[in-house]
């Protein structure tokens, strides 16, 4: 589920994901594999100065190309071909079926013309691109997946990451490359109702699977920094200290009230759950949500993934990206995978297409 293709033939050198947030831009570097594991060569993250992106629109171009451009030397000095990330309200997906009435070859032009009737703003300065999922369950239409967003917003971070050195070859969603993340390490359930959730700086990303297939996207409105500001309030913590406690930095004293913010400020999120559930219980007939698959940095906020957990009584998982992949020799240095993985889930999606 994306635009992938691109990499084929590439498989003797290593390919950048870069998952540029609001926060931060994480970075991993992985040597595609026609057997075997895919091997995982270095990974990495840089904060973001402060307003760098707003709504997704990059407004300190210079802080984007240092945090990239660093980091990419860092982690790939020799490598520079990547395939980077879009999200947000600004990026805009529908799930759309298509007659094509008995006419083959001409999807590409029917697809633009459901576009401009879709899209609020019309096709005019917009990029579009579309899935082909295949047939309706009828046989009669195709299942397409429409995508658009604005060509304003898709040249800004080519040209950042272009000025930083590296060569885009792709561009993805995070909705898709989060579907492709799960499905290479987990494999996709036949049956049942799935959510992946990532958890970004201030959006959270819904991807919902439905016996073994995407299915739709949702975005909720809430995501880790609301409920950092929730915590510094609450605790009375001042900013320094919870810039520190953000990068693991701030210790924890009082864990019990620590825990019970986490608990009162993952409110939000669970009721843009509830909303994003209850239309997928609309549109199925009452199927409910069997699982949750929790990813992005947001999951690594203790008590987080439990509090959804209690709240929204459906079991939490925190994916762990890495599992699929074969990690060089030191590449870890210490570190415990499972801790920091679901940071780079949507990094790893990017570079990977079942490898």
């Amino acid at each position: 589920m994306s635009i992938l293709d691109s990499i084929r033939g590439r498989k003797a050198s290593s390919i950048l994901g870069l998952d540029i947030g609001t926060f931060n831009v994480k970075l991993v570097n992985v040597v595609p594999s026609l057997s075997g594991k895919p091997k995982l060569l270095g990974f990495g993250s840089r904060t973001l100065p402060q307003s760098a992106i707003i709504e997704k629109d990059i407004k300190d171009h210079e802080g984007v190309i240092y945090a990239v451009q660093s980091l990419a030397e860092e982690v790939a000095p020799n490598t520079r071909e990547v395939v980077l990330n879009l999200s947000g309200h600004k990026v805009f997906t529908d799930r759309i079926q298509i007659s094509l009435g008995g006419k083959k070859g001409r999807l590409s032009e029917a697809v633009m013309i459901e576009a401009e009737q879709r899209i609020p703003t019309g096709t005019a300065g917009v990029a579009v691109d579309y899935h082909h999922l295949g047939k309706t369950p009828d046989g009669k239409k195709e299942d397409v997946i429409l995508v658009a967003a604005r060509r304003e917003l898709v040249e800004q971070y080519f040209y950042a990451v272009r000025d930083a050195g590296l060569e885009p070859i792709a561009i993805d969603l995070d909705f898709f490359a989060m579907f492709n993340s799960f499905e290479f390490n987990y494999g996709l359930p036949e049956e049942g109702v799935f959510a992946l959730t990532n958890v970004g700086h201030v959006l959270t990303n819904l991807t919902f699977i439905i016996d073994g297939a995407y299915y739709t996207v949702r975005d909720v409105s809430t995501g880790a920094k609301q409920i950092w500001d929730y915590v510094q309030s609450e605790l009375r913590m001042t900013g320094d200290d919870l810039d520190d406690l953000m990068v693991g930095k701030f210790p924890i004293d009082d864990k019990a009230a620590f825990q019970e913010a986490i608990f009162n400020a993952a409110e939000d999120i669970k009721l843009g759950l509830d909303v994003a559930f209850s239309y997928i219980e609309n549109v199925t007939q009452g199927r409910k949500v069997e699982k949750i698959y929790m990813g992005g940095g947001g999951a690594m906020i203790d008590f987080l993934p439990e509090a959804i957990s209690q709240k929204t009584t459906v079991p939490v998982e925190i994916m762990n990206p890495f599992r699929g992949l074969q990690p060089a020799e030191g590449v870890f240095s210490g570190l415990d995978p499972a801790k920091i993985a679901p940071m780079y889930t949507n990094a790893i999606g990017l570079v990977i297409r079942e490898a």
